[in-house]
């Protein structure tokens, strides 16, 4: 009878093992799979956001030292005058305008159908003013011009936004945006 007895409780602790040992395979199994979810989705997140999203680079700014340049001023200055805005630039608090410059390049034809817009996520701007500008025959052609800024009714904004965004019009050519900020 004993030899029954230690066989029956072998066979129990082993069934105690399994049944312990069970559930931790099932939440280790589980943990990795869901790990491998978020991985996955991440990747693909990320790879829809690095397409819809791209941040505009090579940023030329200059100070508007007497405030009374207007654009055909601006679009007289030569590249060489124009100050490259770097990532860690801070123009301080200054009550003199500035202008910046950059340039947006056109997408493929097959997103072109595809709204774009120009974000400036910096909402507490008082005075903000774009022109979209392209060359067509050696002539400037101004393409939109927008009138933004925290010092005008909010409803006035192309798009109803806490942030400034303006739509981009024409997805086929390349493009100059001017900007004046003060």
């Amino acid at each position: 009878m004993r030899a029954t007895y230690s066989v029956f409780r072998n066979a129990v602790i082993i069934m105690s093992n399994r049944v312990l040992k069970a559930p931790s395979e099932r939440w280790i199994v589980g943990i990795m799979g869901a790990f491998a979810i978020v991985l996955l989705w991440a990747v693909v997140f990320l790879a829809l956001v690095e397409n819809r999203q791209k941040a505009v680079s090579d940023i030329v700014y200059i100070k508007d030292v007497t405030e009374q340049q207007e654009l055909a001023g601006i679009l007289e200055i030569g590249q060489h005058e124009w100050l490259k805005l770097g990532n860690d630039d801070s123009l301080g608090m200054n009550q003199l305008p500035f202008w910046f410059k950059l340039s947006i390049e056109p997408v493929a034809k097959s997103e072109a159908s595809r709204p774009r817009l120009l974000e400036i996520d910096y909402p507490l701007l008082d005075h903000l003013e774009l022109w979209f500008v392209t060359k067509q025959n050696d002539e400037i052609v101004i393409l939109d011009h927008f009138l933004l800024g925290d010092q005008l009714p909010f409803q006035q904004r192309p798009i109803e936004h806490p942030l400034f965004l303006v739509p981009i019009s024409d997805n086929s050519a390349s493009m100059t945006v001017y900007a004046r900020v003060q």
